[in-house]
């Protein structure tokens, strides 16, 4: 059969018919009618009064439209269970609970129908569809278990979905998989906090504990991916106590730190496991820090307000500097990735002939250097001086990649002379940043190295004497203008050329030019009578219409405008 996806059929139905703005109302009636339109297809239309569930067999479901049935009517079920959930938070009553854990039912037992059907062999689904089914199911049961508080058999449940998604996504371009396996996030440690157990773990190793359990999930899984349940490293299962950043060891105590903290290295191990995730893990890493940055800020605040206790407000300011630093690294380093496939596309025999890719790298690069200075404003960072001048060597090795790309962006343009005062400026940034790069830090993503500094520096002499060269040829070999002399009037303070006659017969310029002079401006002489002017004795006059307002008298001041009008 075709490859049927439960999970994009309902992502694009979700999308398209109302949830985008939450109206589970109009995605509910869309579902209804959909199936009624799917069952008159069919000619399967309920007849009469009484109601006959309709029981999709394997021979039937070889038409896509019958797992369709089974499909919206899950979501019609699930849309509704939403909906009443959505009124019930807001005025606790709980019949309304009880009947949203009854729909919710419902929609898990449709969704159980449909990968029971996809897994018979008579179907002949491949795993990645079976195993798309199983996830789909156990979603809609980890909302219903969660709704009956029955934590340990809705994290087993948000597990599987979990592991699943995540799988179904490594060979994936687009973030279906990857959205959905990380909305199941909240729940799993929701369910690990109260089952007391696993909190301080990270949620990869914990879900595959539990995804163990089921014999038949582990058999597609392996189908699928043979090593999808193996452990990838020792260290998944550590627990996240204390930070150290230069020197400094602050402990670990508020959960919501920890918490951010274990999902920021849930995403690493992820993106280290699984190449095709790491492409695309840079944007969830910097999201998890930016959490984590959050949470801090939140305790660091509340701290302030509370006991302010010196100790644990000191280990929550070094706590904020490390997790602000390590997003701060991580996001020049996905732009460093990024630049280096953009110059991964110039050919250094044939370079190109517009300016679009040196355009793009120097929006990265402006981008570098705006989170390099960003690290200035942390806490703790300017009273280390060592670190301040090896970011400051940093700043201007940046500073100098950028240049030199702005210089090849006006060399493409023949505009020789402005691409070798960029070079020259480039070469000193790139001198100067031969200062302290071999101070260490924790996790530091921008590695800057002697080594580097120095091949950048030969690359632009290379390019300084090359631009040079260049713009002597191209001033060499332009055409030389023959240009008017100017008046001889407008020349007297100049020596003469000798070889040259002088043309006495262009002694002044007619008719002449009109060229602006100095002269007194008209606003001076009606701002004259009321302005105080410092005299030598450096005192400061008052203004003369002020000294004659009591007694009447109009007196003035002399002035151009007096001298013409009187």
């Amino acid at each position: 059969m075709n490859r049927f996806s439960a999970l994009a059929l309902a992502t694009e139905a979700r999308n398209t018919h109302g949830l985008r703005f939450q109206d589970y109302e109009k995605y509910r009636e869309w579902c209804s009618r959909n199936v009624y339109r799917l069952r008159k297809a069919l000619k399967i239309v309920q007849k009469g009064r009484k109601y006959s569930e309709l029981k999709v067999t394997a021979e039937q479901a070889k038409d896509q439209r019958y797992l369709e049935i089974l499909l919206f009517n899950a979501e019609r079920a699930w849309a509704q269970a939403s909906e009443i959930k959505a009124v019930s938070e807001q005025d606790e009553n709980n019949v309304r609970h009880q009947h949203c854990v009854r729909r919710l039912a419902k929609a898990a037992q449709y969704a159980r129908d449909l990968a029971a059907i996809l897994a018979s062999p008579e179907i002949g689904a491949d795993a990645a569809t079976q195993l798309d089914a199983i996830a789909y199911a156990a979603s809609f049961a980890g909302q219903w278990y969660f709704e009956k508080r029955a934590w340990e058999q809705c994290l087993e449940q948000v597990s599987v979905a979990r592991v699943a998604w995540n799988l179904l996504d490594a060979g994936v371009e687009n973030d279906l998989f990857k959205d959905a396996a990380t909305g199941t996030d909240p729940s799993i440690r929701y369910c690990a906090y109260q089952t007391s157990q696993g909190q301080d773990r990270d949620i990869s190793s914990l879900t595959r504990e539990y995804v163990r359990k089921d014999a038949r999930v582990v058999e597609v899984l392996k189908k699928l991916n043979p090593s999808a349940l193996d452990k990838q490293t020792e260290e998944l299962s550590a627990v996240i106590e204390q930070v150290s950043w230069r020197g400094y060891v602050a402990p670990v105590s508020d959960p919501a730190i920890a918490v951010s903290l274990l999902r920021v290295q849930d995403i690493q191990n992820a993106s280290e496991v699984s190449e095709a995730l790491a492409t695309r893990s840079f944007d969830d890493v910097l999201a998890a820090w930016a959490d984590a940055s959050d949470a801090t800020q939140k305790a660091i605040s509340e701290e302030e307000h509370g006991a302010q206790d010196q100790e644990k407000l000191q280990a929550l300011q070094i706590t904020y500097t490390y997790v602000n630093y390590s997003e701060i690294t991580t996001r020049i380093r996905r732009d460093l990735l990024l630049a280096a496939a953009l110059l991964s596309r110039i050919d250094d025999r044939r370079p190109p002939t517009t300016t679009s890719v040196y355009r793009d790298l120097i929006k990265l690069y402006d981008s570098i250097l705006q989170s390099l200075t960003s690290i200035f404003d942390l806490p703790g960072v300017a009273a280390d001086q060592d670190f301040c001048a090896e970011l400051e060597a940093k700043l201007s090795y940046f500073k100098a990649q950028r240049a030199s790309f702005l210089a090849r962006s006006w060399a493409v343009q023949d505009e020789y002379k402005n691409a070798l005062a960029l070079f020259l400026r480039a070469l000193a940034y790139a001198r100067r940043a031969s200062g302290p790069l071999s101070v260490s830090v924790e996790a530091d993503y921008v590695s800057v190295t002697a080594a580097d500094v120095n091949n950048l520096v030969s690359k632009l002499v290379s390019e300084v004497s090359r631009t040079r060269a260049l713009l002597t040829m191209n001033l060499l070999t332009a055409p030389t203008e023959a240009t008017e002399p100017n008046a001889l009037i407008y020349a007297l303070n100049e020596y003469p050329d000798l070889s040259v006659p002088l043309d006495l017969g262009r002694l002044v310029e007619l008719p002449p030019k009109f060229q602006a002079v100095p002269v007194k401006p008209v606003f001076f002489d009606i701002a004259y009578n009321y302005i105080g002017y410092e005299t030598a004795q450096g005192l400061e006059d008052e203004p003369l219409a002020a000294q004659h307002k009591d007694e009447g008298v109009p007196t003035k001041k002399g002035g151009l405008l007096s001298r013409l009008w009187g």
